[in-house]
């Protein structure tokens, strides 16, 4: 979605420490902050969780495309 960090806590309610724990590992989403993400970005629980690209709103599902094809050419 190409946002800051901050911008994205700010986008979906949730605190930039909280949100820092979920991206590194630290924590396991809750499903109330989870909710947060899918109501702000169209995304289903299924993607969060189980990773189902099926649960991506077209758009978002090729911008995520587009990310993982550049870090793979990357490394």
């Amino acid at each position: 979605m190409k946002l800051t960090q901050a911008a994205w806590c700010r986008l979906v309610g949730i605190d930039a420490p909280q949100w820092n724990n979920y991206e590194t590992g630290g924590r396991r989403i809750t499903i109330d902050a989870a909710l947060k993400v899918c109501k702000a970005t169209g995304v289903g629980l299924n993607w969060i969780y189980r990773g189902m690209a099926s649960d991506v709103p077209v758009n978002l599902a090729t911008a995520i495309q587009a990310q993982e094809r550049a870090a793979r050419k990357r490394s």
